[in-house]
């Protein structure tokens, strides 16, 4: 599947969360609870690195966690928002690792569920 094919169902995806919900705005973790929540997730990011760094587990959810954990820990928005951007990198290269023909990874259940190409 090219990556035109992904960015297309991305931004599907998106309309249809906007068609449904609207125009959304939340809190970035802001507030009273703020600084546990900072901690909290500064420290799940720690654990992650160290199951990508150290046990090299080379699993998608690891580092995806890891950089969901990241993003979660950091109370500047502007590199929230740059850790945010590898967040969707990491889950583009997964959709990009899904697709790719003769995936060995890949159940047939799994596999019969993809969009047609």
């Amino acid at each position: 599947m090219s990556n035109d094919r992904i960015y297309q169902e991305i931004l599907e995806e998106r309309y249809r969360q906007i068609e449904k919900w609207g125009e959304q705005h939340h809190r970035h973790s802001e507030g009273v609870d703020s600084v546990s929540e900072y901690e909290f997730w500064s420290d799940m990011a720690e654990r992650y690195r160290n199951l990508n760094d150290v046990k090299h587990t080379d699993s998608w959810d690891d580092i995806l966690m890891e950089e969901i954990a990241e993003a979660f820990s950091e109370p500047d928005l502007a590199k929230r928002r740059a850790e945010l951007i590898q967040c969707a990198a990491v889950i583009f290269a997964e959709i990009e690792d899904i697709d790719m023909p003769g995936q060995p990874f890949l159940s047939e259940t799994f596999s019969q569920n993809l969009p047609p190409t």
